[in-house]
């Protein structure tokens, strides 16, 4: 597709005002484990319909810790789509069908977000 239709994107940071207002510094409120929640993201574009949301905490060196959910609706039209255009290999098709798949009954696929790397169903999946 060519036109974004809907976007939303929701987020909460714990002790925001704090830091915002000068009460509690970047790095105090890193030392807090304070979380950066994304409470609600979708976006449809055109075949593409998807939600997220993750909990996430900074430590002091800013690596990420925490879990990203992504959910994947109408997978057989966005394959169909990306081979229209040239662009669906196996390796997309196979993560189309594997977040699909984990979408049923309006579920999230969560990854685990630690040590500088992406974990899926316990296994590192990239490097951060």
């Amino acid at each position: 597709g060519q036109t974004v239709e809907n976007v939303v994107i929701w987020v909460e940071v714990e002790q925001f005002f704090d830091v915002i207002e000068g009460r509690m510094s970047q790095s105090a409120w890193q030392a807090s484990n304070s979380k950066i929640h994304l409470r609600r993201g979708e976006v449809e574009f055109g075949p593409l319909q998807a939600a997220a949301r993750a909990s996430v905490s900074l430590d002091a060196n800013n690596t990420p810790n925490g879990t990203v959910g992504v959910h994947l609706k109408n997978g057989d039209e966005l394959k169909r789509a990306l081979e229209e255009a040239g662009q669906l290999n196996q390796e997309t098709e196979q993560a189309i069908n594997t977040l699909s798949a984990m979408s049923a009954n309006d579920n999230f696929a969560t990854v685990v977000l630690r040590d500088r790397g992406v974990y899926f169903l316990n296994q590192k999946i990239a490097d951060l």
